[in-house]
């Protein structure tokens, strides 16, 4: 992990972290947390929530280790297509 200091944002943390999301029909997708900081997190899916929907975040490992999974809640503030021809997404929350 690598932090640098953002556009106003403080200091976010660059990570490479498998994670899943939960929404509001408590289905899990997949997705990659890129980097975070206190402010929030970006992340990558081919999954495209509205600005405003509450995700359920928690990494991949937290579920694969027997404990119960560790996570937190964010509200999506923007979300954009990464290209035309691609099916994935670039999104922020916090």
């Amino acid at each position: 992990m690598t932090p640098f200091r953002g556009r106003g944002c403080g200091v976010r943390i660059n990570i490479d972290e498998p994670i899943l999301l939960e929404c509001k029909d408590k289905a899990l997708h997949g997705a990659v947390m890129l980097n975070y900081g206190e402010r929030g997190l970006y992340f990558e899916s081919n999954m495209e929530p509205e600005a405003g929907t509450v995700i359920g975040v928690c990494t991949e490992q937290s579920l694969n280790d027997g404990k119960p999974a560790s996570g937190c809640c964010a509200v999506v503030r923007w979300t954009r297509k990464l290209t035309e021809n691609q099916s994935d997404y670039a999104c922020g929350a916090g």
